[in-house]
C-alpha cells in the first residue's frame, strides 16, 4: 500500500481544520441522546426529561446483561450508525457528527463527519486508517497510526462494555418508537479513552485529575440489542467530553475496503 506525498502535513491539516475541536474537548455539559434512527440526521445533543427507574426492574449492580448483549449484538454482525460527538477545551466548543457502517467484531468502518468547517470521510480496516478531506471526489490519504484522528475509534461502539462490573438499570425509555431498557455503568479512563473524540493530548489533560472516568449508558432493546449508547467523560475538572452512538439496520450487507492500495 503506498501512501500520497507529504501525508504528514496532510494529516496535521486535517486535524487542524475538520477535527480541530475534535482534539480539544472540555468542559461543556454532555451530549444527551435524541431520538433519530441510524438512517434520520444525526442526533444533536440536548438534554432530554427524565426518565425515572422503573419499579419491576432490579437495581443489583451485574455484568452479566450487558456482556450477553454485547454478545448478542456483535453476532448481527454490521450496524448502521449515527454519531454525535460534543467536546469542550479550554473554551473551546465543537460538535461533530458522523453516520456509516461499521462491523461490530472487527471495528472496521466507513464513516462520513460532518463539523463547522466541511465534511470528511474515514475507512478503518484492521490497523489502517484512510482519509479523505473533501469527499465524495476528495484525495485520499493513508494515515500513519501515531497521527490517526480522534474520530477513529468511533467504529468500535461495543468496545469495553462487557467489562463494566457495575451496571445497574436505569429506567426505561423509547427510541424509535420502541422501548428499551437503559443501563448505566463507569470505565476506567485508561484505555477506554478513545471513545471519547478526544486527542492524546486533551486526554492526558483529563488523566491529571485522580477522579476521572467514563460513564457509561446502554440501551438495550427486547430483542437483546444494544442500540444507543452514550460514553460520557466524569470527574475531570477542567475538561469534558461526550459522545452518543446510535445503532441501526444491523446485519446490512456491505463491503468495507481499503480506498487505495
Amino acid at each position: 500500500m503506498g501512501a500520497l506525498s507529504a501525508p504528514a502535513l496532510l494529516i496535521r491539516g486535517l486535524a487542524a481544520s475538520c477535527l480541530a475541536a475534535a482534539s480539544l474537548a472540555a468542559c461543556a455539559p454532555a451530549p444527551t441522546p435524541s431520538q433519530p434512527s441510524a438512517s434520520s440526521p444525526v442526533p444533536s445533543p440536548s438534554t432530554p426529561a427524565s426518565v425515572s427507574p422503573s419499579p419491576s426492574l432490579s437495581t443489583t449492580p451485574s455484568a452479566t446483561v450487558l456482556t450477553t448483549a454485547v454478545s448478542a449484538t456483535t453476532a448481527r454482525g454490521t450496524a448502521r450508525m449515527v454519531i454525535a460527538v460534543l467536546t469542550t477545551v479550554e473554551g473551546f466548543d465543537d460538535e461533530i457528527d458522523g453516520e456509516g457502517l461499521t462491523v461490530l467484531g472487527s471495528g472496521d468502518a466507513d464513516l462520513t463527519w460532518n463539523s463547522a468547517v466541511g465534511q470528511t470521510r474515514e475507512i478503518i480496516t484492521a490497523n489502517e486508517l484512510f482519509v479523505q478531506l473533501e469527499p465524495p471526489s476528495g484525495t485520499w490519504v493513508a494515515v500513519p497510526v501515531e497521527e490517526w484522528t480522534p474520530t477513529a475509534a468511533a467504529g468500535r461502539p461495543l468496545r469495553g462494555l462487557s467489562g463494566i462490573p457495575d451496571a445497574r438499570p436505569d429506567g426505561v425509555e423509547v427510541l424509535d418508537g420502541v422501548e428499551t431498557t437503559r443501563y448505566r455503568g463507569f470505565l476506567d479512563l485508561a484505555g477506554h479513552g478513545d471513545g471519547l473524540g478526544l486527542n492524546e493530548r486533551a486526554l492526558q489533560l483529563a488523566a491529571a485529575n485522580p477522579s476521572a472516568r467514563i460513564e457509561a449508558t446502554v440501551w438495550i432493546d427486547d430483542r437483546g440489542l444494544i442500540v444507543q449508547v452514550m460514553r460520557t467523560l466524569v470527574g475531570a475538572t477542567d475538561i469534558a467530553a461526550s459522545t452518543v452512538t446510535r445503532l441501526a439496520d444491523f446485519g446490512t450487507s456491505a463491503a468495507i475496503a481499503p480506498p487505495i492500495e
